[in-house]
């Protein structure tokens, strides 16, 4: 029942040429699974009023449901958007109950229709809320049969093939690993014998990405149907799960890594990452745009320049076992190569002898790179690089001879591969070395490709920038596009029409025009919806802005002023915290300045970056006194209910990094397209992190806490006003002075 590439290359031809539909069947005919149904443009409509009313299936069926009248109006909108084929943009504030508004009328609709929806999260935390809470709820209540499944990438799931072979010892010796890794690495051992998925998520530990990138499925080193485990790969099985499904839950990057494939190929290809589907809702929608431009991204480092190279030949050692594909390749192929003279034997030993010449010319290209730009400081360093600079200036001159140097070898050594496959190619058919070393060959030209586009600067909708680590072992060369707009325009929208964008924050400045502009909606083809929040804001949250804090601007005074009010407000509220920065160097100025007093009080402290966020906030919920100081994950999809988070602390306005270079990019292309950057661009950003900030306090509707705000920007720049239009209560926002907010607050 599972459809191979020739089937799914069919099927697709048919049905777009004929509309045919293509099914297959078992040999007792009685199973059946259809790869391509007949395309029906008069679908159903659907009504999910009976679910939502006040006397509704929702309020009679599940014990303490609560009518909600904003809950029923976005799920009405979405339904409305769904049976006219149209997009729908919603705000739907905390507390509104928006996964089931968008969970019934998509699940109805496509029960109805027997079509597929994609449900693509940015966050972890509802993912697991919308498989282990909203789904099986939706389920109880709609009679009507359907099956859902999670999705994720490839590299969750164990691969057997490399497990066994680290399992036998034959890629690599653990001792070349530190204490911690060789733990990590004996405990999977144990673990990938008892397994029944494979995914990583059943680790009990935080696995280090060099450790599970030993045992890890990867397209790249797939030997499909040559693999000798393809019966037992954990990956094939969750694909025709996937395939099955109705209702597929997917994260942002699942669903744009897709996306950037059906760029490439055909938006309508049946199997890609993610099976076709139908409707597509993006929940915590304004994270899309910072997504899909990563995706969309070319990329290439030092780092992986190296580890690829390893991956193709790497000398024998007393510390490491051989694991190349080239070695695997001499030590499988057939004897009737290695008895006489010939092309095979003269190329494996020109490209062992020519790969550790190319490792020292790719060395001293990226080395050359991290002298010209590196600074004194140890903080990383992110630049953007243009065109004139890198190609005119006599100040790299050195630099370029070493990147035509660099690029030339790689091209002679790709055809050094090329020219070695081609003589083995006969092979593949009984040899999955073969067809091992032939994706070696391809991850290769995909390096070359992408060293080119970057180095050539020549697509003026990219912006091109460097990143070196601040312990200076890498260094990243990265081109990203400017503006997503057409890209998604052409790949997504004018393919699929039902799409819902849901989030609590969308709206910039009151309206979604930021948001759609950002994204390249038509206005005529959306549906907007704002629906507040039933939270009762003016008694659950005072607002306090202190007029007499030292301006921002000023990093050493506001550093010390920003510490000693900080404490002032954590003594009388006995903590129960968050304390959120825009900046580790902040974060550090005044953790370091006020974290022993804290303790000494018998405060609990927490730091951003000390364990795994997921496991903060668990410890976070169950400690006395709480306090967590927190940097950018921390503003966003971190739900903590009830009197342990009672107070937040934003040090910042959280504006964009100005010397960044994709915001200067995108700054600079805005003026001079005419726009104001600061307005169009930086200040709607700054205040959706905003929005999202101050909504880590009220979670439910007997939550009651503060909100402090220690910038002065907000009332004594003119672009105050907006962030404080944008707070959800406008009745209780308190301006004194600091020592008057000490004695005010509860």
């Amino acid at each position: 029942m599972y459809p191979n590439d020739l089937e799914l290359e069919l099927s697709e031809e048919l049905f777009n040429r004929r509309n045919i539909a293509y099914c297959l069947l078992s040999s007792d005919l009685d199973d059946f699974y259809f790869i391509q149904d007949i395309d029906r443009t008069n679908l159903e409509k659907i009504d999910i009023e009976d679910y939502f009313s006040e006397d509704g299936i929702l309020v009679n069926e599940i014990k303490g449901f609560e009518h909600r009248h904003e809950q029923e109006e976005m799920a009405k909108n979405i339904q409305n958007a769904i049976n006219d084929n149209r997009k729908i943009i919603v705000e739907a504030g905390t507390g509104t109950g928006k996964t089931l508004a968008y969970l019934i009328p998509a699940i109805k609709w496509a029960i109805t229709n027997k079509k597929k929806v994609i449900i693509a999260t940015n966050t972890i935390n509802l993912q697991e809320q919308l498989l282990l809470k909203d789904i099986p709820l939706a389920k109880s209540v709609i009679k009507d049969e359907f099956t859902y499944a999670l999705v994720k990438g490839r590299s969750n799931y164990l691969c057997k093939r490399l497990f066994t072979e680290l399992s036998l010892g034959k890629s690599i010796d653990i001792e070349s690993f530190s204490v911690e890794a060789r733990e990590q690495i004996e405990y999977i051992l144990k673990w990938g014998n008892k397994i029944k998925t494979g995914d990583k998520a059943e680790l009990p530990f935080e696995v280090y990405p060099d450790v599970w990138e030993l045992v890890q499925s990867t397209t790249e080193l797939c030997l499909g149907k040559k693999c000798p485990f393809r019966k037992e790969c954990f990956y094939m099985k969750t694909r025709m799960k996937k395939m099955e499904a109705d209702i597929l839950i997917s994260n942002h990057h699942v669903f744009f890594s897709d996306l950037n494939v059906r760029a490439e190929t055909d938006f309508d290809s049946e199997y890609l990452i993610l099976p076709r589907y139908d409707m597509v809702i993006f929940d915590e929608a304004h994270n899309i745009e910072s997504v899909a431009r990563s995706y969309f991204s070319v990329e290439v480092s030092k780092i992986s320049f190296t580890r690829l190279l390893h991956r193709i030949y790497q000398k024998k050692s007393k510390k490491k076992k051989e694991k190349s594909a080239l070695t695997r390749v001499e030590e499988t192929i057939d004897e009737k190569y290695l008895e006489k003279p010939g092309d095979y034997l003269e190329l494996l030993k020109t490209m062992k002898s020519e790969i550790y010449s190319l490792q020292t010319i790719g060395d001293e290209y990226f080395d050359e790179i991290r002298k010209m730009f590196e600074t004194n400081t140890e903080a990383p360093i992110r630049k953007s690089l243009n065109n004139f600079e890198m190609t005119k200036s006599n100040f790299l001159e050195n630099l370029r001879d070493k990147k035509e140097f660099f690029q030339a070898k790689l091209t002679e050594f790709l055809n050094l591969m090329m020219a070695f496959n081609n003589v083995i190619d006969e092979e593949k058919d009984k040899n999955p070395e073969v067809i091992n070393f032939n994706n070696h060959l391809k991850i290769f030209k995909k390096y070359i490709d992408s060293f080119k586009f970057i180095n050539n600067f020549s697509d003026a909708d990219y912006v091109y920038w460097l990143d070196i680590n601040s312990k200076r072992t890498n260094v990243v060369l990265t081109a990203t596009p400017l503006n997503i707009a057409q890209k998604l325009s052409l790949v997504l929208f004018e393919n699929l029409n039902r799409l819902v964008f849901a989030s609590a924050t969308i709206m910039a400045n009151g309206n979604f025009e930021y948001f759609k502009k950002s994204l390249g909606l038509d206005e005529a083809e959306c549906i907007e919806c704002f629906i507040e929040s039933p939270f009762d804001y003016e008694h659950q949250m005072s607002v306090y802005i202190p007029t007499d804090i030292q301006d921002s601007e000023n990093l050493n005074a506001f550093v010390t002023d920003a510490s000693k009010f900080i404490l002032d407000i954590l003594k009388k509220t006995k903590g129960k915290a968050f304390i959120l920065f825009t900046s580790y160097t902040m974060l550090n100025q005044i953790y370091y300045s006020v974290v022993n007093k804290l303790k000494n009080s018998n405060f609990e402290i927490f730091l951003h970056g000390e364990k795994p966020r997921s496991q903060l906030i668990k410890e976070f919920k169950e400690a006395k006194n709480p306090v967590l100081f927190g940097t950018t994950s921390f503003w966003e999809g971190v739900d903590v209910q009830g009197e342990n988070l009672s107070n937040v602390i934003i040090t910042k306005l959280p504006f964009l990094v100005p010397t960044d270079p994709i915001v200067s990019a995108i700054s600079k292309k805005i003026e001079e397209d005419g726009g104001n950057s600061f307005s169009d661009f930086q200040l709607p950003e700054a205040i959706i992190k905003f929005k999202q900030g101050v909504g880590r306090l009220i979670r439910k509707k007997t939550d009651r806490g503060n909100i402090f705000i220690l910038d002065s920007r907000i009332i004594k720049k003119r672009y105050g006003s907006a962030f404080i239009k944008a707070l959800p209560s406008q009745k209780n926002i308190k301006i004194l002075e600091k020592d008057d907010i000490i004695k005010e607050i509860e």
